[in-house]
């Protein structure tokens, strides 16, 4: 079965993998641990660069949510505006 909106080899889109995995919630204690888990997914995965491109291209800053690629919603923020730091500034 493949996903709408995911690239043909995508390892979170294949059978057996949660997809909630990918959409952890940032308030939760096991926040890092589910990040972490989302990350050794993405690292094997033969169209990273692809989809972290992807994402980017339409993801609107300040408005990104779950791991992509590897990356937190803050990184992406990051990536895509590199004064960004993903803290409010400081008055």
């Amino acid at each position: 079965m493949r996903v709408i909106g995911f690239p043909a080899g995508a390892l979170c889109a294949r059978p057996g993998t949660d997809p909630e995995l990918f959409f952890p919630d940032d308030t939760a204690p096991d926040y890092p641990a589910r990040v972490a888990a989302a990350r050794r997914v993405c690292a094997g995965c033969p169209v990273r660069t692809a989809c972290l491109a992807d994402q980017m291209r339409w993801e609107p800053t300040g408005s990104r949510f779950g791991v992509v690629a590897g990356t937190t919603p803050e990184e992406r923020d990051a990536l895509a505006d590199p004064g960004h730091t993903g803290q409010a500034d400081a008055a």
